[in-house]
């Protein structure tokens, strides 16, 4: 089942790498959706409380992906969409979709879960999600991928689209099995068990 998956996700992957837009009559939104990295699950608490936490990226593209210059910044809805972290990825290369290290999981200092054998790990000492807020990927000036999180009819900082829901304690906030990108967090994001590190 795991092989089926990642042969499915390369096959899938390779047509993503010439993006997906959606028409531009009047009236309508441009969607220009991630092609190369996406943030693709998230935990901001586990059984162990709030330092219990993930944040997983995921290569969606049929190539290698150097995250030198790829920065992650967080943060938090409380009080007012205050960075609370700013994460440099040099010297992380992600493998092709489908391949043994593809994703890299940013783990708290309380993380109690597992992660898959294939993936690559940055361990970190200091709170990495909050409750509520969001999560940015940036190269330059550029945003690559985001996702905001809240309960609902609580506000949140900006995502993509709607904010995805929050997950119950212990769980995450996960894509498809094909990592898919609509540049709509609620869309996106669905409640699932935590599995950093595979699809």
């Amino acid at each position: 089942m795991f092989v089926m998956k990642r042969i499915l996700a390369t096959l899938v992957a390779g047509a993503c790498v010439l993006g997906v837009t959606q028409g531009t009559a009047a009236g309508q939104i441009q969607i220009q959706v991630s092609t190369t990295v996406v943030i693709n699950e998230l935990s901001p608490d586990g059984p162990n409380g709030a330092l219990d936490e993930f944040l997983e990226i995921r290569n969606v593209s049929g190539v290698p992906q150097d995250l030198t210059g790829v920065r992650v910044r967080v943060q938090t809805a409380i009080p007012s969409c205050q960075v609370v972290l700013v994460l440099p990825l040099d010297g992380f290369v992600l493998a092709r979709a489908g391949s043994p290290g593809d994703f890299l999981v940013l783990t708290g200092p309380d993380f109690s879960s597992t992660v898959d054998v294939d993936a690559q790990v940055l361990s970190l000492g200091v709170e990495l999600l909050p409750a509520r807020g969001s999560a940015t990927l940036f190269t330059g000036n550029s945003r690559v991928d985001a996702v905001a999180w809240a309960p609902p009819q609580l506000g949140t900082c900006p995502g993509e689209g709607r904010p995805a829901r929050t997950s119950p304690l212990g769980g995450s906030l996960s894509r498809d099995v094909l990592g898919t990108d609509t540049d709509d967090n609620r869309t996106d994001f669905h409640i699932a068990r935590r599995s950093a590190g595979s699809e």
